[in-house]
């Protein structure tokens, strides 16, 4: 099995967690509330997991 490794810098994880709440069209606040609400569809539950590990990434809670 082949790994790949990819580096990344701290400006394109932010760059790409504001990607996604531009896309969700919410602040994160409201994502999160939603999220913990359940009121997320298939698409934002998906960009909601990509934005909880890139936030992990940044050094987030």
């Amino acid at each position: 099995m082949s790994e790949h490794v990819r580096f990344v810098t701290d400006e394109q994880v932010e760059s790409r967690m504001r990607e996604i709440l531009e896309r969700l069209n919410m602040s994160e606040a409201e994502m999160f509330r939603r999220a913990d609400a359940y009121l997320l569809d298939r698409e934002e539950r998906h960009l909601f997991d990509q934005y909880v590990a890139l936030r992990w990434l940044a050094g987030g809670d």
